[in-house]
């Protein structure tokens, strides 16, 4: 199963080395089959990070964008997309090294699921001293009507913490661009 990531970024100089690094340097790595980055209108130093990071990493292509938004930016990036997996990574955000073997394993384990996610740490701190654990809320048929209601009760989930079939987005569609918030929900 190949890999595409898929990043957003606007004004993210501070973290986006950080991101792409996290991405890199996966214990998964060899199933990565591109980095793509999206710098929406960036008006700091993203931009030469950004294109740094693109001649160091042969996998990381870098797409600019005028202020397209959220949505329209990983939508451009999912329409670039070549691999059979579609993970998203925020230019704020970094993954836990072993984040792609274990959803791989769940995916590539008979599983027919479309999404796989998982829990996250929420911080703001650079050093991660204010750094807090957020599980995931489970899913499961017994509690809960159908798939819809417990997305719409925000599982919650991250779009940094997804890996998703190509044949899902495919059949279900890509960000609604109306929404300015909301939009992965």
């Amino acid at each position: 199963m190949s890999v595409s990531v898929i990043m957003t970024c606007h004004n993210e100089e501070r973290f986006i080395v950080q991101a792409v690094e996290s991405v890199i340097n996966q214990t998964a790595s060899s199933h990565i089959k591109e980095i793509i980055i999206v710098n929406d209108g960036s008006k700091d130093g993203s931009s030469e990070v950004i294109a740094s990071l693109g001649r160091r990493e042969p996998r990381a292509h870098v797409l600019t964008t005028a202020g397209i938004g959220l949505p329209s930016a990983r939508n451009l990036a999912i329409r670039h997309a070549a691999g059979d997996l579609i993970a998203i990574l925020d230019g704020d955000d970094f993954w836990a090294e072993d984040k792609l073997e274990r959803q791989l394993a769940v995916l590539g384990n008979g599983c027919k699921a479309g999404l796989v996610y998982g829990d996250f740490v929420d911080f703001s701190a650079p050093d991660l001293s204010d750094a807090l654990h957020v599980a995931v809320r489970r899913y499961r048929a017994d509690q809960c009507d159908t798939l819809p209601t417990y997305f719409l009760r925000d599982g919650p989930i991250i779009p940094s913490s997804m890996v998703m079939r190509r044949e899902m987005v495919e059949d279900i569609g890509v960000f609604n661009e109306a929404f300015r918030a909301g939009e992965d929900t």
